[in-house]
């Protein structure tokens, strides 16, 4: 199977070209993980585009952290995903280093409209579906506070759940 690429956007990106490369490698059997550039006005972002079609799993979410650092850290766990492992909300996950998470399943409706998951829509309407559940994977804030057990909404990581 084909790496896991993890992709910012930019103004000068090419997006068709960009949708294809994300449906070539989960036509391979992988995922890939699209990492967004926020701006002026909003945070960064990145999700997974893949694991529900290979894999059996919702997709997943990480908002807030720089688009590199959360593109790194949803290939990990989309990796675990792909050797077999589940994830469900409530659950939380600790990567190397100590970055923790807790999985929440993201509201239909930020999953249906608007620009969280406009480009991995776009790859899924390539095979006639329209975008899977998600999980966001909330992260710590702070770590060491609040019990182990991640903040509430944020300027900084907006929660996409609880609508």
């Amino acid at each position: 199977m084909p790496g896991v690429d993890s992709l910012a956007i930019m103004p000068d990106v090419d997006v068709e070209g960009l949708i294809e490369a994300c449906r070539r490698d989960v036509d391979a059997g992988d995922f890939t993980v699209m990492a967004l550039l926020g701006d002026e006005l909003g945070c960064d972002w990145a999700y997974t585009i893949g694991l529900h079609r290979n894999f059996g799993h919702p997709e997943l979410l990480i908002v807030g952290l720089e688009a590199e650092l959360g593109g790194i850290a949803l290939e990990l766990l989309g990796r675990r995903v792909a050797e077999g492992e589940r994830f469900v909300p409530g659950q939380t996950l600790v990567l190397d280093g100590g970055l923790e998470f807790r999985a929440s399943a993201v509201d239909p409706l930020f999953a249906s409209c608007g620009d969280w998951f406009v480009l991995g829509r776009e790859v899924m309407a390539c095979w006639g579906q329209r975008w899977p559940s998600c999980l966001q994977m909330v992260w710590t804030e702070q770590p060491g506070d609040h019990g182990g057990v991640p903040v509430s909404g944020s300027l900084r990581q907006p929660l996409l759940f609880g609508v």
